[in-house]
C-alpha cells in the first residue's frame, strides 16, 4: 500500500446532482425510489409528490475524479454531504479496491475512528453545466480542453449567470 498526495486522470464527466428549488416545466428530476432514470418536467406533472414517488430536482454538474489530500469531495450522487479527504492509500493489486481508498474523520463522531470510501465512488463537484450544451448526458465524459470555465470561477450555485460551457464534438463551439 502506497500513501499518495493525489489520483489524478485528466477527465470530467457530468452527473446529475440534486438541487433545490420547485420544479418547472423543462427542469430534470428523479424519483426518490428510482434514483437511475432522468425525466423532464411536463405542466401536468409539476407537483413534487412524495415517498418513492417524491420528484428530487436534478441538474448536470461537471465533475471530477481528480481528487487530492484538503479537496472536498462527494461520495454519493444521492448525498450533498462533502468530506474532506485526509489521506490517500494507493493500493497494488488489490482485488476489492484495485486504486485504493480515501481516508476521512467523521467530526461528529466521538473518538478517533477513521472512514474509509473506495477511489472509484468519490468525486468532486467543479460547477453547473450550461443547459445550451443540450448533448451532453450524464456519464459523459470530457478531457480539459473540452471545457470552458468562465473567468476561473466555479459556478456551483444556483442561477449562476456564467455556468460552464461544454465543448461540441459536431461543430466544435462552447455552449
Amino acid at each position: 500500500m502506497n500513501k499518495s498526495e493525489s489520483i489524478k486522470n485528466n477527465e470530467y464527466i457530468a452527473l446529475y446532482l440534486s438541487v433545490r428549488g420547485e420544479l418547472k416545466v423543462g427542469d430534470k428530476y428523479k424519483l426518490a425510489g428510482n434514483p437511475y432514470d432522468v425525466f423532464e418536467a411536463k405542466e401536468h406533472c409539476l407537483d413534487l409528490g412524495e415517498g418513492s414517488t417524491r420528484k428530487i430536482k436534478h441538474q448536470l454538474f461537471l465533475c471530477s475524479t481528480n481528487v487530492e489530500i484538503g479537496d472536498k469531495v462527494r461520495c454519493s450522487k444521492r448525498s450533498n454531504k462533502e468530506i474532506i479527504i485526509e489521506e490517500i492509500e494507493k493500493k497494488n493489486g488489490d482485488n476489492y479496491f484495485p486504486k485504493g481508498i480515501i481516508v476521512w474523520n467523521r467530526e461528529e463522531v466521538e473518538g478517533n475512528i477513521r472512514f474509509w470510501r473506495p477511489i472509484e465512488e468519490v468525486f468532486k463537484v467543479i460547477g453547473l453545466i450550461s443547459t445550451d450544451a443540450k448533448w451532453v448526458k450524464e456519464g459523459d465524459k470530457f478531457k480539459e480542453d473540452e471545457v470552458e470555465i468562465p473567468n476561473g470561477e466555479v459556478p456551483i450555485f444556483k442561477n449562476v449567470p456564467n455556468p460552464i460551457k461544454i465543448k461540441c464534438r459536431c461543430c466544435g463551439t462552447y455552449k
